[in-house]
């Protein structure tokens, strides 16, 4: 059985990169583009918090947003008065 919580374990890197490289890159392709700063620095930091263990880690991210962003494009963006509700109700989380 795989521990998936266990983030020192060299079978559950893949899954924590996904697990960081998704959202960011949804967020990246609805966001306004506006917000793009902002996503960087939060998923660096996300990256220093969750990713030290884990070897070529910018690179592995890089890859699985490009390849995202290519197989599941999403056209609209949502309007900045959403992404300030959004920031209204969740603070930094909205990021």
């Amino acid at each position: 059985a795989i521990n998936k919580w266990d983030w020192n374990d060299e079978k559950n890197h893949a899954l924590l990169v996904k697990d960081l490289a998704l959202p960011y890159a949804i967020k990246k392709m609805m966001y306004p583009r506006i917000a793009l700063p902002i996503l960087k620095i939060a998923l660096q930091r996300r990256k220093k918090t969750y990713l030290q263990n884990v070897e070529d880690a910018d690179t592995k991210i890089k890859l699985a947003v490009k390849t995202f962003c290519s197989e599941y494009p999403i056209k609209k963006r949502i309007k900045i008065s959403t992404l300030i509700k959004l920031f209204k109700s969740f603070k930094l989380s909205a990021f």
